[in-house]
Parts: structure tokens; sequence; C-alpha cells
């Protein structure tokens, strides 16, 4: 909605001057690595729990719970 509300005023969508997408795609580039590097850290920090004991085993998440999806939709309240 919020990008049809931009173009019914005319306004042009695009990645910005040339001399700065570089820049934008760093950008684009770094935020997905932090992201990848959170989901992996919530990851490992959930099997350390479980390895001294402070967690059950039974309550042990794989992999796949922490994928980009999942936390964006748990923690960042974010609906698809």
């Amino acid at each position: 909605m919020f990008l049809i509300g931009i173009k019914e005023k005319d306004y042009v969508i695009n990645e910005g001057p040339i001399k700065c997408r570089l820049e934008i795609n760093y950008l684009k580039s770094f935020l997905s690595s932090l992201d990848i590097d959170f989901r992996e850290s919530l990851y490992n920090h959930n099997n350390y729990h479980v390895y001294k004991g402070t967690i059950r085993e039974n309550d042990w998440l794989p992999r796949e719970k922490f994928s980009y999806r999942n936390i964006h939709i748990n923690i960042g309240g974010m609906r698809w």
C-alpha cells in the first residue's frame, strides 16, 4: 500500500543516483550479513543452553526454526 501510494503521486522509485548505487548495494549486503550472523548467533545460543542444561533437550530448536521468516515473524512481528 505504501509503494502504491508513492507511485500514485508520480514519484519514481529506483535505486537512487548511479554514484550512490554501490553504497546502497553495500548497505544491503551488510544488513544481509548482519541478519545471517544474528540468526546463527541465536541458534548457537540455543545449543549452548541445551548443552549446559539450562534448556531441556526436549526444547532444543533445529536450525530451520532460525530461518529468516521465522525470526522476523516471531521477533520482529512482521506479517507476510
